[in-house]
């Protein structure tokens, strides 16, 4: 009985050390490093923000459908998106100024096709050609934006970096004051490249007023 248990014992260390074994193997495999990620995808703009898994687009994809924009969009050299949550930031903001009621039909009777041409732009905007001055460029709704990047100093940024970190800016200017939105995601590139390069508006960003 003693020799019976003692070989179900070594049966269980021996199930244990390979469990463990293959644990230690899983972690090496996420730990090596696989290289620099290229944010690429054979998706158009509208296809790629229709596919996002957290329906983060839903609602813009609306307003895009409202006003035909879908081919300006998948054609456009840049396209700065605002989430549902800026254009929810809107329409509360109206709720609160004009009628609780207010909602997408409000929307589109208020605004026009500009209220998205302002976020897209003719030329191939990326962080590599910006600068930490900010630079001017004409939208395709003939607005004027203040683009730039901009160095974090935050030491949180270099526990995982040893490059210097940026995060990309998109601004507007009102008379002498000049309100900033931060990108949370840059530099997709979609259709392969070939297509739009898609950046992320915060989702504190409020839909066309850009304020914070």
């Amino acid at each position: 009985m003693e020799k019976y248990t003692n070989n179900i014992k070594g049966a269980v260390l021996i199930f244990f050390a390979v469990m463990l074994l293959a644990t230690s193997c899983k972690k090496d495999d996420y730990l090596t490093d696989g290289g620099t990620s290229i944010a690429e995808t054979p998706l158009t703009t509208y296809d790629y923000l229709a596919a996002h898994q957290a329906k983060l687009f839903d609602t813009l994809l609306l307003v895009v459908d409202h006003y035909g924009l879908k081919d300006e969009i998948n054609n456009a050299g840049t396209f700065f998106a605002p989430t549902d949550y800026s254009i929810k930031l809107y329409l509360r903001s109206k709720q609160t100024e004009q009628s609780p009621t207010y909602g997408l039909t409000d929307l589109y009777n208020d605004l026009t096709a500009d209220s998205v041409r302002m976020y897209l732009f003719k030329e191939k905007i990326t962080m590599n050609s910006l600068t930490t001055t900010p630079t001017i460029y004409m939208s395709s709704a003939n607005t004027e934006a203040s683009l730039s990047k901009i160095l974090q100093t935050d030491s949180g940024y270099y526990l995982w970096s040893s490059e210097p970190v940026y995060f990309m800016y998109y601004g507007k200017k009102y008379g002498a004051n000049t309100t900033r939105v931060q990108c949370q995601t840059t530099g997709i590139l979609t259709q392969s490249g070939n297509g739009t390069v898609l950046h992320v508006l915060a989702n504190t960003h409020q839909f066309v007023t850009f304020s914070l």
